[in-house]
């Protein structure tokens, strides 16, 4: 199913912008305000009660932001009256923040921020004009004018340097990188974060280290480089947690969620977000709120529960009505339009992918502008306007060319290849089908696999080390508490203490031994997955496709179109048969059994190999509930053909088996060819060749076996050997009987 789900990071990006205050403890924080208010109300100067105003104010914006609010309006209204323009600058400063931060208003906060900042342009007091001026770039880029929000994030970063404040430049190099990943200029972004990643790392400055490390897992995730994601954002993850930065922690958990959808691991990915959500509506940050409700919507719409995504994708807008904030709206009416269009409701997905296509064209969102081209492209296929699906795909290409988005392009040559055949151009459908094929090849195979076992491994190894570590602290109080005893009890009772030690001493061993039995299961895990690669690979080997692609080059050239068309949708059939099967360690019979006789029909028409086959099953067999590993058969079939049948001067034949015999499946492979031995004596060049294919198939059988009592086995017998007017060969397999799931 093709799918676009494009809620997936801006907005984590864009709270940076515009928040990273920590928290103190609840009861200093309590005392401190109780001291100001207590000051405020005794008989010192007006200016310096507009000073304590604007500090209550500030320290109030965290629990009590109503009460801050009445506290700068007053500061305000004081410092206007006695003519203190710092404080009065200040005070628009905080009220600016507090329409911002806390209420989303990000209109009414550039009119507090503009005031300041002409207020602080009256004084000479560089450092602080500096501080409205980079709000208010925040601002208008919540509201989407990107140009505006460059020009003062770029002057106020030369404004910091000259004052040499470095962390401040850090963070202004941040806020310019999602500038720049928003207009799909991801090389650019990826410049401004690892400049922003090395000077936090010279600063020591941990929370900008961990949002910069965040960001960059984000354009990782652009391109498609998963495991390089997976990592970025871990590290992220682990310095916001150590630093007790709960709101960066909570985006740096959404992003992992994010990134768990893509790699498929769905409980993970809701667990993330929900975490997200928790911590967000703990602090109060109605951003934070508004995000995570609108990334439960986004993994409920990758989840198929297209009513849940829906309510709580409106109920993300309804929580942001009153911010004004193009381009999270752009992104949430993108996501509601994908999930009209998968609830098969594509009039009202056209509303919303138009509305988010307006937005995103006034606002510059270039990245979210080609996703959404792509998008309207599928919905005009599936209501049969052919011409306006292809004029939308072909701008969907060039515009993912021009920003390098590979993931993009290779989705919309493939809905302009389904065009291109249901307006009976097969020539052009057949083009973009190669095209979509050469892309994806480039994006998924073995790199996914081992980006997410690398990725598990890495989860694991993180859980793992925080269980030691909490165990090496028990152990060192046990320690200590044993030490302080030793000196009050006497000589006869040294013998406890010796039991305690041989308890803990037998407790380590047994973590340990658990650690590295874990350790060894995911490595398992990662060689089966690789060996089940390397085996679709001996299979559908560039021999194999070049042949294949070779007949229907000749069936086109014969002006048979259609036939053409069926033989390439019956190879496209078969590879995502061959993909779909190589993810699981069993399938049920049923479907190993579909693949097989589509893969022997095409051998059979296509190739030029004169074979027949048969495909005898036991009746007492229920296919659909019999379990068996997949793709057992097809290299054997495959070597019978090349080297046996392949090289004899009759008619080939192939008989197929499958009975149950003393509770397990038998499988066999018989062939008419030359046999094993002439076929290894036409090898005599090469006497130490042997076949790849069943290297790979009794290592993967060996993994298959590891600790089970009952173990698959296979046998491989040259008939000419048994008899001399048989030839041929057997390949013969032993299953134990096990149940489909």
């Amino acid at each position: 199913m093709y799918k676009t789900y494009v809620l997936a990071g801006l907005l984590t990006m864009l709270l940076g912008a515009l928040s990273g205050h920590g928290q103190q403890s609840s009861g200093f924080h309590n005392r401190q305000i109780d001291s100001l208010k207590r000051l405020i109300n005794s008989d010192i100067p007006d200016t310096q009660k507009v000073i304590n105003m604007n500090m209550l104010a500030k320290m109030l914006l965290q629990t009590d932001a109503g009460q801050a609010r009445r506290h700068t309006l007053e500061a305000i209204r004081l410092a206007d009256k006695i003519g203190f323009t710092t404080g009065k600058a200040k005070a628009n400063t905080i009220m600016g923040r507090y329409y911002s931060q806390y209420q989303n208003d990000y209109w009414e906060a550039t009119i507090y921020y503009h005031k300041a900042l002409e207020l602080y342009k009256t004084l000479d007091l560089p450092e602080q004009q500096v501080i409205p001026m980079v709000l208010l770039g925040a601002c208008y880029e919540r509201l989407g004018d990107n140009e505006q929000t460059k020009t003062l994030y770029e002057t106020a970063m030369k404004k910091y340097e000259k004052l040499r404040n470095y962390t401040a430049v850090a963070g202004l190099l941040n806020n310019l990188g999602g500038t720049a990943r928003r207009k799909g200029a991801h090389q650019l972004a990826m410049d401004y974060y690892n400049r922003s990643l090395d000077l936090c790392d010279s600063l020591e400055d941990m929370a900008g280290k961990s949002r910069a490390l965040a960001n960059i897992g984000w354009v990782y995730i652009d391109q498609g480089n998963h495991g390089k994601a997976g990592e970025v954002l871990l590290a992220s993850m682990e310095l916001a947690e150590q630093q007790e930065l709960h709101l960066q922690y909570s985006r740096a958990v959404s992003s992992m969620g994010h990134l768990y959808i893509i790699m498929g691991e769905m409980d993970k990915s809701l667990e993330s977000f929900e975490r997200s959500l928790a911590i967000n509506r703990q602090y109060g940050d109605r951003s934070g709120i508004g995000e995570a409700l609108s990334q439960l919507g986004l993994f409920y719409l990758h989840d198929e529960q297209f009513d849940l995504a829906l309510t709580y994708l409106y109920e993300t807008l309804d929580t942001l009505a009153i911010t004004g904030d193009k381009v999270t709206f752009t992104l949430i009416h993108a996501n509601i339009g994908a999930t009209y269009t998968e609830k098969g409701d594509y009039k009202k997905a056209l509303d919303h992918y138009h509305h988010a296509l307006d937005l995103a064209a006034e606002i510059d969102f270039k990245d979210n502008y080609i996703t959404i081209i792509g998008m309207l492209g599928r919905n005009y296929l599936a209501l049969g306007q052919y011409r306006l699906a292809e004029k939308y795909l072909l701008q969907g290409i060039d515009l993912s060319r021009e920003v390098g988005a590979m993931t993009r392009m290779r989705d919309c040559y493939q809905l302009l290849s389904q065009t291109y055949r249901l307006m009976d151009q097969y020539e052009k459908a057949y083009h973009n089908l190669s095209q979509y094929t050469i892309i994806n090849d480039s994006i998924v195979g073995i790199e996914k696999s081992k980006a997410l076992v690398a990725m598990e491994a890495k989860y694991e190894h993180h859980k793992n080390l925080r269980r030691i570590d909490s165990l090496n602290t028990h152990t060192a109080l046990l320690d200590q508490k044993n030490r302080i005893q030793e000196l009050e009890i006497n000589q006869g009772n040294l013998w406890r203490w010796s039991l305690s030690a041989v308890v803990i001493i037998v407790l380590l061993a047994l973590i340990l031994l658990y650690l590295v039995s874990r350790k060894n299961k995911i490595h398992d895990r990662a060689k089966n997955l690789l060996l089940q690669q390397k085996l679709l690979r001996t299979q559908m080997n560039p021999h194999f496709i070049f042949n294949f692609l070779t007949c229907i080059q000749g069936i086109i050239y014969k002006r048979e179109p259609r036939a053409a068309a069926d033989y390439i949708a019956d190879f496209a059939h078969l590879v995502r048969m061959y993909l779909e099967n190589s993810r699981h360690e069993y399938i049920d019979l049923e479907r190993e059994l579909s693949g097989l006789k589509y893969y022997l029909r095409l051998k059979q028409e296509l190739l030029n190999i004169n074979f027949m086959y048969r495909i005898h099953i036991d009746p007492e067999l229920n296919t659909a509930e019999i379990a068996i590993p997949p793709m057992l058969a097809q290299p054997f079939i495959e070597n019978a053909l090349e080297h046996g049948i392949g090289k004899m001067a009759g008619k080939g034949e192939i008989e197929i088996w499958f009975k149950r015999e003393e509770g397990q499946l038998r499988f066999e492979i018989t062939d008419n060819g030359i046999g094993i031995g002439q076929s290894k004596a036409g090898k005599a060049g090469d006497p130490a060749h042997r076949s790849l294919a069943i290297e790979i198939t009794e290592e993967r059988l060996s993994l298959l076996n590891r600790n089970k009592k009952q173990k698959i086995k296979l046998e491989i017998e040259d008939l000419s050997h048994s008899t001399d007017t048989l030839s041929g060969t057997r390949v013969s397999f032993r299953i134990p009987y096990r149940a489909a799931s």
